[in-house]
């Protein structure tokens, strides 16, 4: 189903950040939403420039990452927390 790139890259941020259904700090999954996006953006570009097999894997990382940071569940604040 997935290919060995998109298995290793989905592997290495499981590992790292956890399942996406894990929660992190918001800050931390909109940050790395931002950069995932703007990765995407570049990966699409560079493809579009040039549809060789390294741009490809590159893009098919960007979708991996996208698709993690866009699925990753945010720990919610919450007013009764102690401070």
């Amino acid at each position: 189903m997935y290919s060995d790139i998109e298995m290793t890259m989905l592997e290495s941020l499981k590992k790292e950040f956890g399942e996406t259904y894990e929660a992190l700090e918001e800050v931390i999954v909109m940050d790395k939403l931002r950069i995932a996006q703007e990765l995407y953006n570049k990966t699409v570009d560079d493809y579009r420039g040039n549809q060789s097999a390294k741009n490809y894997n590159m893009l098919v990382v960007a979708m991996v990452c996208l698709q993690y940071w866009g699925q990753k569940k945010v720990k919610l604040f919450s007013l009764t927390e102690d401070f």
